[in-house]
């Protein structure tokens, strides 16, 4: 008898530590107590789990870790120096619910991500999963609770960030009301509101941008088993960080007949020095351009391009495009490739706009690209030292001069175009003039053509307040 006790006792326990033992899921996540998650008792939950995608923004360029270790296998590694600024982007979901793509409405729960729910769960739809059985991967309950719960967020160890970008981080999230808390070597993402105002958690993407700080010969990011990326290997971005960038040749793009190669001539000096030489060949002729604007080349590029903006202030020199609508150019580069950087876009055109009052848009964004340096006009004293930017066309140069710098709202007035000459556009120019934070001692001549830079008031972009800069044409 005493045998038989001790092999029930056992047996027993071994049915105890089977019932214990983590599964296809995360041992924390496994208890599945949503919504009103309790991470004080069953863990944080790790953002790893549910990444589908990281990627890596240099120089407005994004590249995946595959695409970086192509250019090191090819013996041309993306290279920076110390000081140098990048993000990492980070695309995930806490749902795994795939539809038809010939029907957005039909679940395919064939192509969908599943798990194991031990404890079960009951989605916010309604519909359960029994304790035990398999269910569509579904915690977006993880987000129905209110930030001062403290339960309602996923947190990512970012230590391997903070060990070669000294300086700290910035966060960009341009979707709903999501908030972000660093602690110590984490990061903590509260979903207050849901992800991109979705209840069911369509795919959440944010960006950190870093200043970097130390050499190195690649970025590894510490890797989790996870639903949608399984196994435990590391994410790696071979990326060469030096303290100056000496000579390099630039990559060889094709673009329909024409073939550009961009050369960085740097004299042995820092990347900052570098002079931008762009060979092209157009029509069986070779051509060289180290000045001024190559419309040819930059049409050939994007049929869209309709301008070149010059602001050495900022150290701002980039292409404008005139969009068709206001939102493609978001999230597009101008290239056409995706990027949350975007482009610098004219307003679209109204019925019979003209060139009197235009309006041209950019992001302001973590890295200081694009128009994030346009808030460095708060300040007089930059003002003063900066006060007129050039803006190239097909058809001729222009000098703008700046006269009036204040915040604005999305919605304001001041996004009106196609405007007409007259008492009431004079009207508007002096409406313009008498917002600006300061007295720039600038004022626009009646009937002036007026141009209007206007970014984010921050650079989360979360909310309607816009950044404007306003100046007139001189020549």
């Amino acid at each position: 008898m005493r045998w038989a006790r001790c092999l029930l006792l056992a047996a027993l326990w071994m049915l105890l530590a089977a019932w214990l033992m983590p599964v296809r899921a995360q041992a924390a996540q496994n208890n599945y107590y949503y919504p009103g998650y309790d991470a004080a008792s069953n863990g944080d939950v790790d953002l790893m789990r549910y990444m589908k995608q990281i990627t890596m923004t240099v120089n407005g360029q994004e590249y995946t870790s595959a695409e970086l270790k192509e250019l090191k296998d090819a013996g041309t590694p993306l290279q920076m120096k110390v000081g140098d600024t990048a993000s990492f982007n980070f695309s995930f979901s806490l749902c795994g619910r795939a539809y038809d793509p010939n029907d957005p409405t039909s679940l395919d729960a064939g192509a969908s991500t599943h798990a194991t729910y031990t404890h079960g769960t009951t989605y916010l739809n309604g519909e359960s999963v029994a304790a035990g059985q398999d269910g569509i991967l579904d915690d977006s309950s993880l987000m129905v609770d209110n930030q001062s719960a403290d339960s309602s967020f996923l947190r990512l160890d970012i230590g391997w960030l903070l060990d070669f970008c000294p300086e700290g981080i910035s966060i960009n999230y341009s979707e709903g009301g999501v908030s972000f808390q660093q602690r110590d070597r984490y990061l903590y993402i509260y979903f207050p509101n849901g992800i991109g105002q979705d209840t069911y958690a369509d795919p959440g993407y944010f960006s950190i941008g870093v200043t970097v700080g130390e050499t190195l010969d690649e970025i590894r990011i510490p890797g989790t088993d996870g639903f949608y990326v399984p196994g435990t290997d590391d994410w790696v971005f071979p990326v060469v960080i030096v303290k100056t960038t000496t000579d390099m040749s630039g990559a060889i793009n094709t673009y329909g007949d024409i073939l550009v190669k961009k050369v960085w001539q740097t004299g042995g000096q820092p990347h900052p020095d570098a002079t931008i030489i762009l060979y092209y060949t157009e029509n069986g002729q070779e051509k060289k351009a180290t000045g001024g604007v190559s419309f040819a080349v930059l049409q050939a590029i994007n049929a869209d391009a309709a301008a070149w903006l010059e602001m050495p202030g900022l150290e701002l020199s980039l292409p404008v495009v005139q969009a068709q609508d206001n939102q493609t150019y978001l999230h597009t580069a101008f290239d056409g490739s995706d990027s949350p950087e975007g482009c610098l876009f004219f307003a679209a055109p109204v019925d019979g706009e003209t060139e009197l009052y235009r309006v041209i848009y950019g992001h302001n964004l973590h890295t200081g690209s694009m128009f994030s340096g346009l808030l460095r006009y708060r300040e007089q004293d930059f003002y003063t030292q900066y006060p007129t930017f050039t803006l190239y066309t097909p058809e001729e140069t222009q000098t703008w001069r700046i006269f009036s710098c204040h915040e604005a709202t999305d919605t304001g007035e001041i996004y009106r175009t196609g405007r007409t000459e007259g008492e009431e556009y004079d009207a508007f120019l002096q409406q313009l003039l008498a917002g600006s934070d300061y007295d720039t001692g600038a004022a626009p001549p009646s009937g002036a053509q007026v141009l209007t830079l206007s970014t984010c008031a921050t650079s989360y972009g979360s909310g309607l307040e816009r950044y404007v800069v306003h100046a007139y044409r001189e020549a």
